[in-house]
């Protein structure tokens, strides 16, 4: 008899980043009420992220905003779910957190497997969260990255920031370039890069929304990467972003990217009119059967609770 030797992929982790400050907003967005029941888009990621097999999640909070995050998402699930808080350091000379890199190297001790990472207030869908899932599960060594199309993740509202992604004959990712202030005006949808360029983007352009499959190999590279950018003297309001140094990982032969390209609903919160268009997709989602009323509840009976 020939036994057979199967090797177990540990499944893997989902980072949350939810410390910023939400400047354009006004307020706390990651915890805006936009779900049927009273559900941040946060809860529908963790909803979805559980559906596509990830065993634990990770939010990144700013140290003062533990008690409330307690409140909406840890006491009413951590008794069903391997839920876990953990602080973004502010910064001790300016206001404005260092950014998305900075905060995923908040959770960098308890990430020794596999792992995705996203925004807290952005909806993804539930098939990148497969997508990425199936990723890291399938090839965990190779990062994964959820695209979408420009012209299904602006805002009504004005401006947003997205990576825009340039993507090989092979399927990975070649370069990301962040542009902000990305809006459409007169039929042309155009914004500005870092350095201060203005570029026009085409409609259907691949976008990065921050929703990132890596291994913990990358966390030491992100790590020497904010130390560079540190030594560099940054401004008051720069930051030292994910998909930043992502590309720089990728530009210096350190990281293969697979781009997973998805046609899944994406929402996402900016300003406060973006709550109100949020609120409307989550119920149109809803009623078409997509999402069950009571996000929390669900969670709950799937858990045999």
């Amino acid at each position: 008899m020939t036994i057979a030797h199967v090797i177990l992929v540990p499944m893997p982790d989902l980072v949350i980043l939810a410390a910023g400050l939400g400047t354009r907003y006004g307020g706390l967005k990651q915890l805006a009420s936009v779900g049927p029941s009273g559900e941040a888009l946060l809860h529908y990621t963790i909803y979805d992220a559980v559906r596509a097999g990830f065993e634990r999640v990770i939010l990144v909070i700013r140290p003062e905003l533990e008690a409330t995050f307690r409140e909406r998402v840890t006491d009413p699930l951590g008794d069903v779910l391997d839920l876990a808080l953990v602080h973004q350091d502010p910064p001790e000379d300016r206001r404005k957190p260092w950014g998305t890199g900075h905060a995923l190297l908040a959770a960098r001790a308890l990430l020794a497997r596999p792992f995705g990472v996203c925004n807290a207030d952005d909806f993804y869908g539930a098939e990148a969260h497969q997508l990425v899932a199936d990723q890291l599960e399938r090839d965990p060594d190779v990062g994964a990255l959820a695209g979408y199309r420009l012209r299904d993740t602006l805002s009504s509202a004005g401006g947003v920031s997205r990576a825009v992604c340039e993507v090989g004959d092979d399927g990975f990712l070649g370069r990301v370039i962040e542009v902000r202030d990305i809006a459409e005006e007169d039929g042309t949808i155009a914004g500005v890069d870092l350095e201060g360029t203005r570029r026009v983007l085409a409609a259907d352009a691949l976008i990065s929304t921050n929703y990132w499959g890596l291994s913990p190999s990358c966390l030491s590279l992100l790590a020497a990467g904010f130390s560079a950018f540190r030594a560099a003297t940054p401004g008051p309001t720069d930051e030292y972003l994910l998909s930043t140094a992502v590309d720089g990982m990728i530009r210096r032969g350190q990281l293969k990217v697979r781009v997973l390209r998805t046609s899944a609903r994406f929402l996402g919160i900016t300003r406060v009119p973006d709550q109100g268009d949020a609120a409307s997709g989550l119920r149109d989602l809803t009623e078409a059967g997509e999402y069950p009323v009571d996000i929390i509840g669900a969670l709950h009976r799937a858990r045999g609770d």
